[in-house]
């Protein structure tokens, strides 16, 4: 006679539907129920670089091309976030919610299939996931649904793969049925890794997973490695996708990062940077030690939990911290291999612990703690929990506790969750906890910035100067200096931008800030030198090109205020490196250019005048039209470049007019023939072919892109912004060894540009 186990009808086929049913949707409601109250939350740390501020968010065309590269799955989630709702974070909120809900279900079931006949014990086990406060961090922060999405394909692929382990043999054909759940696990394997490489460890969990549920049984060990074997081709993806991303050889990564930073660091520092990273591994492990017994303590004593932990790294063996944590997690695992054969289920969930936090708490240097890396591997302690008191009988005291826990549970995780609704609150309880995080200390100071709260930041971030000024960082002083400003305290503004200035001579915030001063103290001259500095350092920011623009008017220059305002006004998305929303910027541009309109209009008719007074002059009509241009007034400024063409016959430089004011009235197709036509007639213009280039980039005709640029460079070996623009065509390409190659060229030859060439670093 068949076993349930043996026919496969055990997993899939209902029990009772008390178990199958109220159990997992209650806890459902309740996920919804307590996480509503945060879809208020905005957006936090990585949330900017990541979702905000991608230069692609609107590109599903570019998500859907690169959906292969790492964590492409999670972009792609984002990028259709974003096509649906917008850049709301309510409803990015809301999907990983959702997320979270479908994995409690699937934890529900899986736990079911390992505690068989005990209900009670899958409940708890489903609710600690569900409710737990530690698991906040991953549902909250929303760029950490790549956390949420894998963990949803690894359990769906836990829960295929078992499908599959239990189904009868039969005729086990090439297209039977039995096949079909391998195929589908495997494929939610893939999904999986590419949407957080963490989960890259899942043949391995596979394996004790199969141990725990065949208990009892003759279980097979070379069967088991036969079913497994498939999965093996997902560290086998994971490990080719990166070299193919970044290379993986101690070459490589000399030759393509830190020869970047080559005019910054030379000789004995760049030696450093690049010998020492075995000694950076190794210091890594050390502080892991004590961080991964933290999360443990977390997860048992959920108190005194922190966005930022500004945990610096262990320097040396001998520390305390890292020697306890060394033999208490030494025990742990120690303990969980003496139990594999009387208490399997506590085997498996203390390894499978330390496994799926392997591939970030380990030798991989990265920031040294964050709660979210617990969402995944604490299901791996909830098995541990429930494998130790699963032979004790129910009773309504046990029940009782259980309850009480998850109540609990749920009152603590209210908590967190209303906090992270509030940005301000979240970060004052952070700071008040960790008052070392000057990370802490600058979000909160953005938080006190926008609600022009500038008694607060001089008190919260004034006692912290020196340890800024010491460590660099200068994002938490361009608010002090910003609040300075605000408060009068001129002299103080202007000492303290200075000092940063000797620390990052390269950075053009500091002479925005000095503009800044000088524009407030009436010395116009100082503050358009400053501002142009500024801009020279970093020429797409359209912060800095606002503020140029409100000089530009103070001094009565309204034609040049026009164009700076107009260029903001028409501005899509903001550059990646910038933190704050584009939205503020363009709307105060709009403002500022509308409010000219009067003024603009009687420049416009004197222009006009002067113009018809000599009909047959075409410098005249000429400088009419790139003031029309200038203006903003498009149709009148194809009209006056119209005259020209007719009465004084072809010239270059009206087609390129033409084709620039038809790339910003996104009338593409028109662009392109008047650049084509600027180009016969001029073809060695490298100003033509950069902008035709750039045009062509923006259309996906990449290749084409690429010729004009190398072209433009080729006419003119300096043309910083040719080189970059090639450089970033590769990148959108995915040739990112190209990419590489030109945006080092952009930094060894242009510091100007490495603001705005930087971010892009990041992604290669």
């Amino acid at each position: 006679m068949r076993s349930k186990q043996q026919s496969g009808r055990y997993f899939l086929s209902p029990e009772s539907k008390h178990t199958r049913l109220i159990a997992p949707v209650s806890l459902f409601l309740l996920v919804l129920l307590l996480y509503s109250q945060g879809l208020n939350a905005g957006w936090y740390l990585d949330d900017y670089a990541r979702i905000v501020n991608n230069i692609w968010i609107g590109d599903l065309g570019y998500a859907l091309r690169h959906v292969f590269d790492p964590r492409g799955i999670a972009y792609l989630s984002f990028f259709v976030d974003y096509e649906l709702f917008g850049m709301n974070p309510k409803w990015f909120h809301f999907v990983n919610i959702i997320i979270h809900a479908c994995n409690v279900l699937l934890v529900h079931r899986l736990l079911r299939v390992l505690f068989k006949e005990k209900p009670w014990l899958t409940f708890f086990g489903a609710g600690l996931f569900a409710l737990h406060p530690l698991q906040s961090q991953a549902v909250m922060y929303v760029v950490q649904r790549m956390a949420l999405l894998s963990s949803l394909f690894f359990l769906l692929s836990l829960v295929f793969y078992i499908q599959y382990r239990t189904m009868l043999n039969g005729r086990d054909g090439f297209f039977s049925a039995r096949k079909f759940w391998l195929v589908i696990s495997l494929l939610c394997g893939f999904l999986s890794v590419f949407s957080k490489e963490n989960t890259v460890v899942l043949p391995f969990f596979l394996i004790l997973f199969d141990y725990a549920l065949f208990r009892g049984e003759k279980w097979n060990f070379r069967e088991t490695i036969k079913s497994i074997a498939p999965y093996m081709l997902l560290p086998v993806s994971v490990g080719v996708n990166q070299f193919l991303s970044a290379g993986s050889t101690v070459s490589d990564i000399k030759g393509g990062v830190v020869d970047f930073f080559l005019p910054v660091a030379e000789g004995e520092v760049v030696s450093r940077i690049v010998h020492s990273v075995d000694m950076v591994h190794f210091k890594y492990l050390l502080t892991q030690f004590w961080v991964v017994t933290k999360y443990i303590k977390l997860f048992f004593l959920p108190v005194g939990q922190v966005f930022e932990y500004a945990m610096p790294l262990i320097e040396t063996i001998y520390d305390s911290r890292a020697l306890f944590g060394f033999l208490f997690l030494s025990f742990l695992f120690g303990l969980g291999a003496a139990l594999h054969r009387k208490k399997p289920l506590v085997f498996l969930g203390i390894i499978s612990f330390f496994l799926l936090l392997a591939t970030e708490s380990t030798v991989i240097p990265l920031d040294t703690i964050y709660e979210h890396r617990m969402y995944l591997p604490s299901f791996g302690l909830i098995i541990a929990v429930l494998g130790f008191i699963e032979t004790f009988a129910m009773s309504r005291l046990l029940a009782g506790i259980f309850l009480t826990l998850l109540i609990v549970c749920s009152i603590l995780t209210l908590d967190r969750v209303s906090l992270w609704a509030n940005a301000e609150r979240l970060w004052q309880d952070n700071v008040s906890k960790v008052p070392t995080s000057s990370r802490a200390r600058y979000w909160l100071a953005r938080e006190y910035l926008k609600n022009n709260q500038f008694a607060k930041i001089v008190e919260l971030l004034q006692p912290a100067e020196t340890v800024f000024l010491d460590e660099n960082n200068l994002f938490p002083l361009h608010i002090l200096s910003e609040a300075y400003l605000q408060l009068g305290l001129h002299g103080k503004a202007l000492d303290l931008m200075t000092e940063a200035q000797k620390k990052s001579p390269g950075d053009a915030t500091v002479e925005f800030y000095k503009s800044k001063i000088a524009y407030d103290q009436s010395d116009m001259d100082r503050a358009q030198e400053l501002i142009e500095t500024a801009l020279r350092k970093n020429p797409g920011n359209i912060r800095f090109i606002l503020f140029k623009g409100k000089i530009l008017r103070s001094r009565g220059r309204l034609i040049e205020a026009a164009a700076s305002f107009n260029k903001v006004s028409r501005e899509k998305s903001c550059p990646i490196i910038l933190l704050d929303s584009c939205r503020e910027y363009v709307d105060v541009a709009k403002a500022e250019y509308e409010s000219l309109l009067p003024e603009l209009e009687g420049i416009r008719a004197k222009a006009r005048i002067r113009a018809d007074a000599e009909p047959n002059n075409p410098t005249r009509r000429g400088e009419y039209a790139v003031l029309l241009q200038q203006l903003g007034f498009y149709d009148k400024a194809i009209e006056q470049y119209g005259l020209l063409e007719r009465h004084f016959g072809e010239n270059w430089q009206i087609y390129y007019n033409y084709a620039q004011i038809y790339t910003i009235l996104e009338r593409r197709d028109l662009a392109e023939a008047n650049f084509k036509a600027s180009l016969r007639l001029n073809p060695e213009s490298s100003r033509v072919l950069n902008s035709y280039g750039l045009l062509s980039k923006n259309m996906e005709k990449y290749d084409q892109a690429v010729a004009l640029f190398l072209n433009a460079i080729k006419q003119r070996p300096d043309f910083a912004y040719a080189y970059f623009n090639l450089a970033e065509t590769y990148f959108k390409m995915g040739q990112k060894e190209n990419a590489r190659k030109y945006f080092g060229i952009v930094f060894k030859r242009f510091p100007e540009l490495r603001p705005v060439a930087s971010p892009y670093l990041e992604f290669l």
